[in-house]
């Protein structure tokens, strides 16, 4: 029964794409699965982890798609950038997409072959969502949400700190450096 709700969350989420449709069927699948948060101190660590090593893996995913290194500017490790916007955006996609979903209703599949197609169907999926026109945009979102996607499953926690990392340092990119795609 999950399933059919998460399949018309993506349509909703594809088609429609705003964010008052997405926030109702956030909490109705939330309430749907009764699912229950589980914050432990493994998580928050992997939390700060994944919030440190963001810009890397970051440079990392544009390097290989790219060809080129982002700057680390000084500016943005002296001062914090964490914008309201991107926390509520990065915990709806983080909790809906990851959280539930992959540890949720993929686990009972119990096909590792058929979770790993799944999950790289939905990541298509989700940046499909994004309506991103540049193909090595395309590939980088892509590369990236495959890697928040596993990090989820394989450092519960990271996923959260990486994805707002990530949200941060590019949003930082843009109000700095112009040009920085």
């Amino acid at each position: 029964m999950e399933e059919i709700f998460f399949l018309i969350f993506i349509f909703i989420f594809i088609f429609n794409n705003k964010k008052k449709y997405i926030i109702l069927f956030s909490i109705a699948l939330i309430i749907i699965t009764n699912y229950k948060l589980d914050i432990s101190f493994y998580k928050i660590v992997f939390f700060l982890l994944g919030i440190i090593i963001a810009p890397m893996v970051t440079n990392l995913t544009y390097l290989l798609t790219y060809k080129k290194i982002l700057p680390l500017n000084k500016k943005y490790f002296k001062k914090v950038y964490i914008k309201l916007d991107i926390i509520i955006d990065v915990l709806f996609e983080e909790i809906i997409w990851r959280e539930i979903f992959i540890r949720y209703i993929i686990n009972k599949f119990k096909n590792v072959y058929l979770e790993l197609i799944i999950i790289c169907f939905l990541s298509f999926l989700f940046v499909i969502a994004h309506k991103i026109r540049s193909k090595f945009q395309f590939t980088e979102m892509f590369l990236y949400t495959l890697l928040l996607s596993f990090s989820s499953l394989l450092l519960n926690g990271i996923n959260f700190g990486l994805h707002l990392g990530r949200n941060n340092y590019v949003s930082f990119l843009e109000s700095v450096w112009k040009d920085y795609e």
